[in-house]
């Protein structure tokens, strides 16, 4: 078969090859090698002779198909026909050994694609792993934030109970603070009215104005009590 590998190539290249020989076989002739009538026969066998003599002599045969098989092969010399009945009695297993390449080429093809196939398969696969990990990732993280969020409304609502209690704690401290300022300013009104007293009392009797002052000291006493009363009632 090696012998044979170094014979077929068309018409115009420089090596015969089986590749080449596949390809007018099943491009040209368009046959399987079970179903060549005898003119296929013949047209395969005469392109595995101009291959041979390509590769043997300096001006091989050539014929061009237009001119039919029968003019070819009356234009050919002793050597050229002989050659041609040698390739022509082994046209068939050439073929089968074209066709078999041929199939070994397609399987190989195919096997490399579906290879890459498979490959950009577990690439997608890999990929799709890939973003479903991340999703859950941002699920879990998702997950934690609520948990996060539930904590700070559940901080919320208790700071809010307590902001509640010390509102109202505020407020009875602002109540407690509203009577003594107002117990204040009527301390103050009634020492301004006693002090008012004491001054007209002043012009009559010096006794009476001793005795306004010392109300007038007393009732400050009590302002001072007063005065300490809500300082210690603020704090």
């Amino acid at each position: 078969m090696e012998q044979q590998s170094s014979l077929y190539a068309p018409p115009g290249s420089q090596r015969c090859t089986p590749t080449a020989a596949a390809a007018i076989l099943l491009q040209e002739l368009r046959v399987e090698c079970n179903s060549m009538g005898d003119e296929q026969r013949a047209w395969l066998a005469v392109h595995f002779v101009t291959c041979q003599q390509r590769t043997t002599r300096d001006t091989p045969f050539t014929c061009n198909r237009s001119r039919g098989i029968k003019a070819c092969l009356s234009s050919m010399d002793a050597r050229t026909n002989t050659e041609y009945a040698v390739f022509l009695g082994n046209v068939h297993s050439m073929c089968l050994f074209l066709q078999n390449q041929r199939f070994q080429e397609l399987t190989a093809r195919m096997v490399n694609d579906m290879a890459a196939g498979s490959r950009a398969a577990n690439a997608t696969l890999a990929a799709i792993s890939r973003q479903l990990e991340d999703q859950q990732e941002r699920l879990e993280g998702a997950q934690t934030q609520l948990g996060r969020l539930q904590e700070l409304q559940e901080e919320t609502y208790t700071q809010a109970a307590k902001g509640a209690e010390g509102v109202d704690a505020l407020i009875s401290r602002t109540e407690d603070l509203s009577k003594a300022m107002a117990q204040s300013l009527q301390l103050s009104d009634d020492i301004i009215s006693l002090q008012g007293a004491a001054v007209v009392g002043l012009d009559n009797l010096v006794e009476r104005h001793a005795a306004h002052t010392r109300d007038a000291e007393a009732q400050w006493e009590a302002l001072a009590q007063g005065g300490r009363a809500l300082a210690e009632r603020r704090h």
